[in-house]
């Protein structure tokens, strides 16, 4: 199954269950499986690279995702599924069902406990903000906000939202 699409840097980039493809053709081209490893949930170019994410990893491309590099992580704080990644203020943030990682270069990464059951971050740039958002199951909704990406503030969500899955 595809779990995210995404363009930039030249080319089109689909996060699958088989792993990552690629497309300079456009959507209606012909794709490439240029990293072969299962369970990928989000692909974005982010700050001139692209970043991957999966279970229990992340990958980097500075090469418009012709070949992509393993981030190694420290424990996933109770989580193997790393569902999307965001960047802004100086700083790549990505989350987990309960926890956030948070680096400055790609390299080094810094785990949080942040109960919840996250599944999609982006960066707002209009208002400076990342927006953090979640809710499954028995989890109720949530939306949380941060100016650095390290301090969440929670935020109303919508009135009569009860789905299974939000995305940023």
């Amino acid at each position: 199954s595809i779990e995210g699409v995404c363009w930039g840097g030249g080319a089109w980039i689909v996060a699958a269950y088989d792993g990552l493809w690629r497309s300079v053709t456009g959507l209606a081209g012909s794709w490439t499986l240029v990293l072969s490893v299962s369970n990928m949930w989000s692909a974005r170019f982010l700050n001139g690279a692209w970043v991957a994410t999966g279970r229990n990893v992340i990958y980097t491309s500075t090469d418009a995702g012709v070949t992509w590099e393993r981030v190694v992580l420290v424990s996933t704080a109770g989580s193997t599924d790393i569902f999307s990644v965001a960047y802004g203020a100086g700083r790549y943030v990505a989350c987990t069902t309960a926890s956030l990682y948070s680096s400055i270069d790609l390299l080094n990464w810094t785990v949080q406990s942040l109960a919840g059951s996250w599944k999609d971050i982006i960066f707002d740039d209009d208002n400076g903000l990342f927006v953090l958002v979640g809710g499954s199951g028995a989890n109720p909704p949530k939306i949380s906000t941060s100016p650095e990406g390290l301090v969440f503030t929670a935020r109303t969500v919508p009135a009569g939202h009860t789905t299974s899955h939000y995305n940023a």
